[in-house]
This record gives structure tokens, C-alpha cells and sequence, in this order.
């Protein structure tokens, strides 16, 4: 019998179905992670997502927990002074603003039913305080109270990706990424 390398067999062509899901999920990475900041707190550290050039950013509130004044590394290396403006009441987000206006805003998916149970996902963040980490997999089920969506997923988080963003194949946000929900 003959054996052939790997390499041969699989080529490394267009005809490569991991070599194409590589060559998507890199390109999400690439094309997205300037758009997720690195934010931390005398009190601890997590993700966030820039929602408009002029500065704005969301994360999870339990992120900035009471902090009113946060520091933010932004991808080129940029560490800027940030300012808690807004807690969500009933949800885990906060709104942070900072004195930039070059940054670049990520695409929001405002319409919940893009993502189903079994839909790819990935998030960009900071687990562990590992600085722009993408981690990728799946929906696993959906929870929906008529106004607000969560998505279960299996996407490894660690401490620190909280605030980060969930983004579909397309590279548009979804979700945000929050240590757990409690009823």
C-alpha cells in the first residue's frame, strides 16, 4: 500500500475545507480586533467593544464594577484615560467613553434571529489577561423573554473576556460576552 503525505492528500489549494475555515476565521480576527479594547479597573480587567468611532465603548458592568474612571489599551498600543457614562439597570453593560476619535466601531447585528442554536460564533477578548485572544465555537441553545436574547455558546471564555464581543461568520456583533447569568 502507498502512503501519501498528509499534505498531499489534503492539498493546500482552494479545494482545503480547513485551510478555507482558517483562512475565515483569520481574516474575522484580523478585520475585527481593532475594535475591542482591553479595559481594567484598580478592582480587575476585562473586554470591551468600540460602538462608534468617537469614542464610545460597551462592556459589561460588572467589569468596571463601581469604578467611574477605567484605563483603556487600545490595539495600537494606545493606553487612554476612560469614563464609566452609563449602567445598564437591568442588564450586565455599561457605556464607556474616552477621548478618541479614530478608533473603529464594530457592526452591531440588530436582529436577534440571525443566530440560531448551532450557529459558528467567536469572541475577541482578553482571558486570563492574554491580550487579544480569539476563541470560536458555537450557539448551543437560546433563551428570549420577548425583549432581550442570551445565547448560550460554547466558546472557552476566561475571566477577562467579559465585555468582549460575540460575533457571528459574518463579523457583525451578536452578543457580549458575560461570566454567567443568574435568574
Amino acid at each position: 500500500m502507498t502512503r501519501f503525505p498528509l499534505l498531499f492528500v489534503f492539498g493546500l489549494g482552494t479545494d482545503d475545507p480547513l485551510s478555507q475555515l482558517e483562512q475565515a476565521q483569520q481574516a474575522i480576527f484580523n478585520g475585527h480586533a481593532a475594535g475591542v479594547v482591553f479595559l481594567s479597573t484598580a478592582d480587575g480587567f476585562g473586554s470591551g467593544v468600540v460602538v462608534a468611532a468617537d469614542g464610545r465603548i460597551v462592556t459589561n458592568a460588572h467589569v468596571v464594577r463601581g469604578a467611574e474612571d477605567v484605563t483603556v489599551v487600545l490595539k495600537d498600543g494606545r493606553r487612554v484615560p476612560g469614563k464609566v457614562i452609563e449602567r445598564a439597570k437591568k442588564l450586565d453593560l455599561a457605556l464607556v467613553k474616552i477621548d478618541v476619535d479614530d478608533l473603529m466601531p464594530l457592526t452591531l447585528d440588530s436582529n436577534p434571529e440571525t443566530v440560531g442554536v448551532g450557529s459558528w460564533v467567536a469572541s475577541i477578548g482578553h482571558g486570563r489577561g492574554g491580550i487579544w485572544t480569539f476563541t470560536t465555537g458555537m450557539v448551543t441553545n437560546r433563551y428570549s423573554d420577548g425583549t432581550t436574547s442570551v445565547y448560550q455558546t460554547q466558546i472557552p471564555v476566561n475571566h477577562g473576556n467579559s465585555g468582549g464581543p460575540v460575533l457571528d461568520r459574518t463579523g457583525k456583533v451578536v452578543g457580549v460576552v458575560t461570566a454567567g447569568m443568574t435568574n
